[in-house]
């Protein structure tokens, strides 16, 4: 309308590249906003569709437990919110179970494989439910107790020890 005041709108270089020929630059900008707004709605669909396509290597088939890499993209995002907050603290555990390897070698795999899913499922239930759990491979395990100070994480390994060796001398429970 005549008298109304146009008001420039901040636009990127890849904005004002979208203009008509001869489009005004001081437009409101809502129809560009909605293009644009239209384009990621389809940008972040292609996204999700390209990840749900691809098969996930985030969890080990055997024990259930997060992989490696889910472990490392864990630690990535608590050392991040360590920094946001300095009164954050965690503790990091590397577990390796010994006598796994010996179990698998001396009953086969398939004991071996239900000793480690029982590992597993001790660390699931000792652990809160906020904590990352994951297995490294073979009879190694990897866990982040996430906003637990060192002292306490001493306390969590004694009684994870504890739950896994006194299984030792009764192998047929885990057996």
């Amino acid at each position: 309308p005549e008298g109304h005041l146009k008001v420039p709108v901040p636009m990127s270089a890849s904005a004002l590249r979208r203009l008509p020929p001869g489009g005004d630059p001081f437009v409101t900008g809502e129809t560009l906003l909605r293009e644009l707004l239209d384009e990621q709605a389809g940008l972040l669909q292609q996204v999700s569709q390209l990840r749900s396509s691809q098969p996930s290597n985030d969890y080990d088939d055997l024990t259930g437990l997060g992989t490696r890499r889910y472990f490392e993209a864990r630690v990535l995002e608590e050392l991040s919110r360590a920094e946001r907050n300095p009164s954050y603290t965690g503790s990091m555990l590397l577990l390796d179970v010994d006598e796994l390897a010996a179990t698998r070698t001396q009953y086969g795999p398939t004991v071996g494989d239900r000793a480690l899913r029982w590992v597993a499922k001790v660390l699931k239930e000792s652990l809160l439910m906020g904590d990352v759990i994951c297995r490294g491979g073979g009879d190694r395990f990897m866990a982040v107790l996430c906003d637990l100070p060192s002292f306490d994480a001493g306390e969590v390994v004694s009684r994870l020890r504890g739950q896994i060796t006194r299984v030792r001398g009764d192998r047929k429970s885990v057996v």
